[in-house]
């Protein structure tokens, strides 16, 4: 003989109302092998009529759970920029338990750098009760007030995973939840790998800096900048390689449209300078090692007007795949900035308006060598 379990058939409900609904106080924490996972019971009071009148308790168990991220990523560069934050939210799978449906719903919490992304994935149930004549959302817990802790980046040697060698680094995050009025933290472990080169070949395991410096050109155009670097190789060998690169340094000349000052010429006066950011650009120099053109404009302020004079300068980057590190370099320093020459040329005079030139030199200190700047503009003053 054989038999199978068939499940229950449910009444038919002629009418119904929910008089009283709650949850339990107490949520169960259980810690998992990825995290930890949450249960608490849901009701609600039913009463109404089937052939017969009926007043009960409907009661379900929903679970909940806030895994921990273990994850591995590849990334180009070790620079991941300012990360951004994106929350959505997503349905999963659902069951049933006499009128009640229990559906799986997801917050899903992804952070987002330019070089990689990874997402917490927050699991709770939300159960609906309908009986063919009332449906109403049973109480449930969700996840709010997610505070994001932030997260750092450590070193790890370089390995290999298959055919290659990758060079390594950690990056632990953190957020914190809040879960039926408790808060609960929430973690995530992200390997970030380079790729170094095929696995059969020498391959740098960890790099230190060991000496950097920055030293004047004796021809006065820019700096030299070195960098040591001591590095422990995957067959044993420990190798100290020093690498260097030319910062160059300088003002250009700044040739201006015409300018019409509000003002009379005689009322013109030079209130101070600043140094403003304009651009930065990348460009390939050596073994390792990349420039950064670093572009800013010298600001001559003055009471009606502001005049700029490009300038330029150069840093480095040293990055042999497992360490990235800025080279030595210098800046300018515009609390120390001067004017070398300021000539107010008149060129035409009538009645109604006067008409200068402006040959205007500053100059900029970085380091211990000057950088100079030009501006030259034709200025209108009208009566």
């Amino acid at each position: 003989m054989s038999s199978c379990e068939k499940e229950p058939l449910l009444p038919e409900v002629i009418e119904s109302e929910v008089y009283d609904n709650g949850s339990a106080e107490e949520v169960m924490v259980t810690p998992t092998s990825d995290g930890q996972s949450l249960s608490y019971e849901s009701w609600m009071m039913v009463r109404g009529v089937t052939k017969g009148a009926f007043d009960n308790r409907v009661s379900v168990t929903l679970n909940a759970s806030m895994p921990n991220v273990t994850e591995v990523r590849d990334v180009a560069v070790w620079d991941f920029g300012t990360s951004r934050i994106v929350q959505t939210r997503e349905a999963g799978e659902s069951r049933t338990e006499g009128f009640v449906t229990i559906t799986d719903s997801v917050l899903v919490y992804t952070v987002i750098t330019e070089e990689f992304e990874f997402s917490y994935r927050l699991h709770y149930e939300v159960g609906v009760y309908d009986d063919g004549v009332t449906r109403q959302v049973m109480p449930y817990h969700y996840f709010g007030n997610i505070r994001d802790n932030g997260g750092v980046t450590e070193a790890a040697d370089s390995y290999v995973d298959g055919d290659y060698a990758y060079a390594r680094r950690i990056f632990r995050h953190s957020i914190s939840v809040e879960f039926g009025g408790e808060t609960y933290e929430v973690k995530a472990e992200v390997t970030l790998r380079r790729a170094l080169g095929a696995a059969g070949a020498s391959y740098v395991v960890r790099s230190e800096v060991t000496e950097k410096s920055v030293t004047a050109k004796s021809e006065g155009d820019g700096f030299l900048s070195t960098i040591t670097v001591r590095s422990l190789m995957s067959t044993g060998e420990e190798r100290e390689e020093t690498y260097s690169a030319e910062l160059p340094v300088g003002g250009e000349s700044n040739y201006a449209r015409a300018c019409e000052p509000d003002c009379a010429y005689a009322d013109v006066r030079r209130l101070n300078m600043t140094l403003e950011p304009v651009s930065e650009s990348w460009e390939e120099y050596g073994k390792h090692v990349t420039l950064k053109r670093i572009s800013e404009n010298c600001v001559v302020h003055y009471n009606a007007f502001d005049l700029e004079i490009p300038f330029y300068r150069y840093g480095a980057l040293f990055d042999n795949g497992v360490l990235i590190e800025e080279m030595a370099c210098c800046e300018y320093d515009p609390a120390s900035a001067s004017i070398a020459a300021e000539d107010w040329n008149l060129e035409n005079e009538t009645a109604s308006y006067e008409s200068y030139r402006l040959n205007l030199e500053v100059s900029l200190p970085i380091g211990s060598l000057t950088a100079k700047g030009k501006y030259s503009g034709k200025f209108y003053f009208y009566e």
